[in-house]
């Protein structure tokens, strides 16, 4: 129970009796699955699998902590009043460009004509890969955030005029991106760094926060390794990571209609960018504040993303120090994941 609830270096296998299998075959899938393991006298651990076509993030989040505030009040001894809980919001989306008929016709043709099975193609999880949580406290952020404002001031960086507010995320992310070039020491071609975003404020008009469902949008950054590898580094990545950010309150779902036809080629070709580049995609949110599932016996000592067990793929929470900084998982062979916690550790300590 401690090793696995550690932030040291876990192989991501262990993880992988926690969490239970979604039942799905041909013509049925099931939305969720949910397993509570005992660790005698230690501990005990909850794993949930979702299915990501039926709900997001945010609605899979806002579950757990729901079952959590009534779980807290059953041990108290008392009984939870529904009725002043903001219920899930069923609603769907408009869709008056008729995305779901485009989408459906995409999958329909997907590994063959007129495909309708709802068997998951899920990629296999690589031998020997090695998980491990790093730390970004918020000294860290202030620190980065000073570090890239005092480099575009020296640099009269063509940004260097804007507003100086850089989002945590930016920055976390933006340094990740610099950690990533180094490790790989690679000198030419991009880095691509793709998110995606809650886009349930972002649409118009926007849907509430309880909406059920799945309502997210995305960007693809590409960085030259060359411009991240130099001094400026953290500067191009958090401009253009925010740039990407800023985007999407320009328009959330633009280029919807295509995003389907690119995520069913990547499942063919495992790679989103057509054979040339595989990006750094990241998985959760610290906005969504999964430290707060207290079931009565007090916040989580740990909460992990086993889905999130991809060298490309890194998963963001916030921290449950609750001082404001963030959590970062991070996967990848020993080698490797011991020269890049290397690289990160020595960062922050050079700011």
């Amino acid at each position: 129970f401690r090793h696995l609830s550690g932030y040291g270096f876990r192989g991501v296998t262990e993880y992988h009796p926690l969490v239970p299998q979604l039942p799905v075959s041909h013509d049925r899938a099931a939305v969720i699955a949910l397993q509570v393991t005992l660790f005698p006298n230690s501990g005990f651990s909850i794993g949930m699998t979702n299915h990501h076509a039926v709900l997001d993030g945010r609605t899979a989040t806002s579950f757990v902590k729901l079952w959590a505030r009534i779980c807290k009040l059953h041990v108290a001894g008392g009984l939870y009043d529904l009725t002043t809980e903001p219920m899930p919001f069923y609603n769907r989306i408009e869709d008056p460009r008729g995305i779901a008929e485009i989408y459906a016709n995409v999958w329909l043709k997907d590994k063959g004509p007129n495909n309708r099975s709802l068997n998951l193609h899920l990629p296999n999880t690589p031998q020997g890969l090695i998980r491990c949580s790093l730390h970004l406290t918020r000294q860290h952020l202030q620190n980065l955030k000073q570090s890239v404002l005092n480099n575009k001031n020296n640099q009269h960086s063509k940004n260097s005029d804007h507003h100086s507010h850089i989002s945590s995320f930016a920055l976390a992310t933006a340094y990740i991106c610099v950690c990533t070039a180094k490790s790989e020491a690679l000198t030419e071609g991009k880095l691509v760094f793709a998110f995606v975003a809650d886009a349930r404020f972002r649409l118009k008009p926007p849907m509430p926060s309880n909406y059920f469902g799945n309502c997210l949008s995305g960007r693809a950054i590409f960085i030259e390794r060359s411009e991240l590898l130099g001094e400026n580094g953290m500067v191009v990545a958090s401009e253009a990571i925010s740039e990407g950010i800023k985007g999407l309150e320009e328009g959330a779902l633009n280029g919807v209609e295509n995003w389907c036809s690119m995520m069913a080629t990547a499942t063919v070709d495992g790679d989103d960018f057509g054979g040339n580049y595989k990006p750094i995609s990241v998985a959760g949110s610290p906005r969504f504040e999964v430290y707060s599932a207290d079931f009565g016996w007090g916040r989580p000592i740990k909460v992990e993303l086993v889905s999130a067990e991809s060298s490309e793929t890194i998963a963001l929470s916030e921290s449950r120090d609750g001082d404001g900084g963030m959590e970062i998982g991070v996967v990848k062979n020993k080698d490797e994941i011991e020269n890049f916690v290397a690289l990160f550790s020595k960062g922050l300590e050079c700011l």
